[in-house]
């Protein structure tokens, strides 16, 4: 397997132990609410009106550039 994926056997390993990490699972929820958003609005929204969304749940900070 280490050969077809060309990484080693330990990092695969390691890989496999890993815990997920805080900023994976924020990146996954957000990155599912902006789905929501985009989905619930007809899929008519781009990434500007995402960002004013995202900014009235209180997800981001409004000077968030």
């Amino acid at each position: 397997m280490g050969k077809v994926l060309k990484v080693s056997i330990s990092g695969y390993y390691n890989w496999l132990k890993a815990k997920i990490s805080k900023s994976w699972l924020y990146n996954k929820k957000l990155s599912e609410l902006i789905t929501n958003i985009f989905k619930d609005n007809f899929e008519s929204y781009g990434a500007t009106r995402i960002k004013i969304a995202l900014e009235k749940l209180g997800i981001i900070s409004p000077n968030l550039e």
